[in-house]
């Protein structure tokens, strides 16, 4: 897991140079959590609250038509930041 924070410090650094006591707070906001091949972050439908960073693995957004068609519409993988990247109204 440190192996883990080093690697999300360097890149939130490379972003934005914080002073420590700033950084230390952005990192406390984060929790490490693994997941199975095929978990869904986020369902259509659903609110987002959550940034995800990506350690090791990748992540796709896709909708699915009303035929049942998948599309995809990004694809994630080591070291990214991933969210909703559509917004509605309703919320």
């Amino acid at each position: 897991m440190g192996e883990m924070k080093t690697f999300l410090e360097d890149i939130i650094q490379s972003i934005y140079i914080l002073p420590p006591d700033v950084l230390e707070d952005v990192m406390d906001q984060f929790q490490y959590r693994e997941y199975l091949r095929n978990h869904y972050l986020l369902r259509s439908g659903n609110y987002c609250r959550n940034i995800w960073f990506i350690v090791k693995g990748t992540a796709r957004s896709f909708y699915t038509d009303q035929n049942g068609k998948e599309t995809n519409t990004w694809f994630s993988m080591d070291g990214h930041f991933i969210t909703e990247t559509t917004r509605s109204e309703e919320h």
